[in-house]
C-alpha cells in the first residue's frame, strides 16, 4: 500500500501476511490514521510504488490510531501521461507499466 502523510509525502507500507488479520478492520482507502511503533527500511528494486527511500513495515506491536481527516487534495496519486507509459518515457524503477 501506498501511504501519505500531512505534508503530502507518500511512502510504500507493507504488511507482513501473518499480521494481516491484525491490522485489516483498522485500515481502509481513504481513511486517516496515526501508526505508532513501525519498522523502516531501504526502498530499492524496479517498480518501487514511490519515489521515497525508505519504506514503511507493520509490526506486531504497531499501533493504529484515527485522528483528524487530511484534505481532500491530498490523494498521494501522481497521474502520469499514457502515451509517455507507451513511449518508455518513465523511468521503470517506479511502479509504471504497459
Amino acid at each position: 500500500m501506498v501511504l501519505i502523510d500531512s505534508n503530502g509525502v507518500n511512502i510504500n507500507a507493507s504488511v507482513k501476511k501473518d499480521l494481516v488479520n491484525q491490522f485489516d478492520s483498522f485500515l481502509s482507502e481513504g481513511s486517516s490514521k496515526i501508526l505508532i511503533n513501525f519498522s523502516l527500511s531501504p526502498s530499492c528494486g524496479s517498480y518501487r510504488t514511490t519515489i521515497h527511500p525508505y519504506k514503511l513495515g507493520f509490526l506486531s506491536t504497531t499501533r493504529v490510531r484515527c485522528c483528524d481527516a487530511l484534505p481532500d487534495e491530498l490523494t498521494g496519486f501522481e497521474p502520469v501521461n499514457y502515451r509517455d507509459i507507451l513511449d518508455g518515457l518513465l523511468n521503470t524503477d517506479y511502479l509504471v507499466g504497459k
